[in-house]
């Protein structure tokens, strides 16, 4: 029954490249989920405000829901041929 659910860490062992990429992922994830934390206890640390920290709190995530939604909005425009080329020449 355990085996069923065991995960396959031959890539982790048998590709180099691969190992590494898994691992600097780990550590940017782990980055990351640092900063969530610490931020919110910083501000309240500096101002003694929970106020403060809710709203830092509901910002947060303000920027990964900002590029996730550019990103998916880009890739719709370019598979239906609607980019402009004075939108490609603000690229630049």
């Amino acid at each position: 029954m355990s085996r069923r659910f065991r995960v396959d860490t031959s890539p982790l062992r048998d590709h180099a490249d691969f190992r590494r990429l898994f691992i600097a992922n780990l550590i940017t994830g782990l980055g990351s989920g640092a900063t969530y934390v610490a931020l919110p206890f910083q501000v309240a640390e500096l101002t003694g405000s929970y106020l403060h920290v809710g709203v830092i709190g509901a910002l947060e995530p303000r920027p990964v829901i900002r590029l996730a939604t550019n990103r998916r909005r880009k890739s719709a425009w370019s598979r239906r041929g609607e980019v402009s080329t004075r939108n490609r020449r603000d690229i630049r």
